[in-house]
């Protein structure tokens, strides 16, 4: 039987990036107890609101 894309609300993805930016841990990690996979998590974390503002200034966002 094959299964459609799962649906994550945005109460779920916005906790789940305040989880990444909290807890000290590494991503997989985090993906890993969610059931998600980390290039979910980290596009999410790329789109926070803020995002941006956090890597101004870091010698790799320079680079770019």
């Amino acid at each position: 039987m094959i299964q459609g894309r799962r649906q994550f609300t945005d109460e779920f993805k916005r906790e789940a990036v305040a989880l990444l930016a909290s807890s000290g841990r590494p991503l997989t990690q985090i993906a890993g107890e969610l059931g998600i996979a980390p290039s979910m998590l980290l596009n999410r974390r790329r789109r926070s609101p803020g995002f941006a503002a956090r890597t101004i200034g870091c010698a790799w966002s320079a680079t770019f």
